[in-house]
Parts: C-alpha cells; structure tokens; sequence
C-alpha cells in the first residue's frame, strides 16, 4: 500500500476495521512510575529490517494517539520510498552506471526551514551562477490541486516553462531534456506524477521499451518534492515486458533524487482498533492517578486486579 497525502499529513483516526477486545486492552495497557494510567488506541503491525538477522520481520507496536500512527506512517513511507528510488534506479535507467550525483539540492518545502537549508540553497545559487545552468521547470496541470492546492504551488505550476496534461508528458519531458544542447541545464519537477510511453522498442530483453532518451551532456533532473514520480502507462507496458523509463548515453547526468515507478511502493501495514476503556476501567483509572505515587505506586498487577474487581 502507499499512504496517501492526507494520511501523511493530518492525524486520521486509527481504523476500526480490525478490532481488539477489553481483554486485549486489559492486557496492553501500561503504567508509569506516577501512577498514570496509559490506555493504547491501537496495535499496528508491519514490516521492520532486522540488523542482527539482516532481514525483514513482522513487528507488532502499540500507538496511543494519532500522532503516533501518522509519526510511524511517515517513518515507514521513507524507509520504503529510499529503498525503493535506489532498487528502481538500477532497473528503469538504462546506462545507470554512468548517472552522477554532484549537485547539491533540498526539495524547496525545506529550503528555508533552518540556517543549514539556507546555506544549501546559497551553495544551489553559486553552483547555478558559477556553471552558467540554464533552468527549465516542468509542472503538471493538476500540481497545486490534487495535492496541496496552495497559492505557491498555484503560481509555480502557472509561470512553469513546461506544463504536461497526463496525455503529453512524454513528449514535454523529451522537449525539456532536448534544450540547451550545447549548455549546462537544470530541469525541476514540479510536484504531480507524470507517465510516460515507449517511443521505441518492443518490451522485449533484446530491444526493450525506452521513454525518454538522455542523448546529450551536463544535464540535472531534480523533482522539487519526495512523491514527484516518473512512471510508465502501464496500459501500454505489460508486466513481462522490459521497459527503460529513462535511456542514459551522455555525460554528467544526474537524475538521482528521482522516483521511478514510484505506485510499485510495497508497505504492510495493518492497524487493530482497541475498544473504548469501560466506565469501570475509567474510574479505576482515575483512582489510581488521584494517589501520588509517593504515597503508593501501583504496578501493573495491582491495576488489574482492580479493573477485575470492578469490571
């Protein structure tokens, strides 16, 4: 699964699809050394690399607010989108051997978000300055409305060089690429998924589908947000076809901060809802935190004695 904007963004309740039991609360729950009482609002299993074992494992961790849930979402979807990039670089560039990763860039929601950001940004300045880049911007016709919507991604997406409308975004992009041949060129990506189709080849190991064609030098292709992807129309391209999403033969190219294929992101991830504390359990809960811990510090055995006694 891939979690969407919202999910990642605002705090969406926990799902009740998968409901626990009071047993289940009755035996998750935990106290602290203050007598406080710490009901879970969930259990959220999913997938964890295990460094001892140097594999993935199913782990199981208890969440207790929505905070929690979007924190670890937000976790998960980075560790998998890195992986991912990396794993989909190698398969969907075609001369990936020779692709560097020179230029300094942050994606511009972070530019200016600390003295660290804003020296990177005069180091992009100087480096543009400096080299003569020319820059080009390629946005979508949805980026600032299927996303965030906000007057920036307004403006940026209305004075883009480029802008593609879902049925020419291969030809956009191989316009943009073909630019400047004889010059230094920065192509930015505005925020929005972009697919693409094969303009040669025929998906077979011996002549497989290309996209678009790097044929030329001192090219950057920079996405301007983590969820930019450059995919392929996956009506056209079958699942045992080969397929290149890129076709690499020049020097000093860079297109490393890239999603490629970026829907083939894989998390399990699965929430369990526990029921809500009964009013008896509440009112053990309040008797518990009325006593300082000075006074009597309740363990966890003590606790439940207590909610059996009053369940």
């Amino acid at each position: 699964m891939i979690f969407s904007k919202e999910e990642l963004r605002k705090e969406i309740p926990i799902s009740k699809e998968n409901m626990l039991s009071i047993e289940d609360l009755l035996n998750d729950f935990s106290v602290t050394n203050e007598n406080k009482i710490l009901f879970p609002i969930g259990k959220v299993e999913y997938e964890s690399f295990n460094l001892d074992t140097n594999k993935y494992e199913i782990v199981k961790e208890l969440v207790y607010s929505p905070k929690d849930i979007k924190g670890l979402k937000i976790t998960l979807d980075t560790l998998k989108r890195n992986k991912l990039m990396i794993e989909n670089r190698k398969k969907y560039i075609l001369g990936y051997e020779n692709i560097t990763n020179n230029f300094p860039y942050f994606g511009h929601k972070a530019l200016e978000n600390n003295e660290h950001c804003r020296i990177k940004n005069l180091e992009i300045q100087n480096y543009l300055i400096q080299n003569n880049v020319k820059v080009i911007t390629v946005s979508h016709e949805n980026c600032g409305y299927d996303y965030r919507g906000g007057e920036k991604e307004l403006l940026s997406r209305d004075y883009a060089d480029f802008v593609c409308d879902g049925t020419n975004d291969t030809e956009i992009l191989q316009k943009a690429i073909n630019m400047y041949p004889n010059e230094n060129v920065l192509i930015l990506l505005l925020e929005d998924e972009y697919v693409l189709k094969p303009v040669s080849g025929d998906g077979t190991d011996k002549k497989p589908y290309i996209c678009l064609n790097i044929n030329r030098d001192n090219i950057i292709i920079r996405s301007c947000d983590r969820k930019t992807n450059l995919t392929f129309d996956r009506n056209i391209v079958n699942t045992d076809d080969k397929v290149y999403i890129v076709n690499s033969i020049g020097k000093n190219v860079d297109i490393s901060n890239i999603n490629l294929a970026l829907e083939e992101l894989n998390i399990h991830y699965v929430e369990y809802a526990y029921p809500n504390p009964t009013d008896k359990m509440i009112e053990v809960k309040e008797y518990v935190e009325s006593i300082e811990s000075s006074e009597k510090q309740f363990n966890k055995k003590m606790i439940i004695e207590l909610f059996k006694e009053n369940i």
